[in-house]
């Protein structure tokens, strides 16, 4: 037997939607950061001009698969 869900009362649905709204919001600002620290290795590898040779085999590995 599959569970029905049941709606929120009315007393709850401004606060379950304020609440979703905020989520939300989470949401854009940590993919936002992400989005930021992800350019941030890409330019920071760009920058360090990595030679290979000086690299431990774990570090090529990370700087081969981001």
């Amino acid at each position: 037997m599959k569970r029905q869900k049941k709606p929120a009362p009315d007393s709850e649905r401004p606060k379950l939607e304020q609440q979703v709204e905020s989520l939300r919001r989470d949401v854009r600002q940590l993919q936002l950061e992400h989005d930021i620290l992800k350019k941030a290795n890409e330019l920071i590898k760009k920058g360090m001009g990595i030679v290979p040779q000086l690299l431990s085999n774990r570090e090529k590995t990370m700087w081969l698969m981001p």
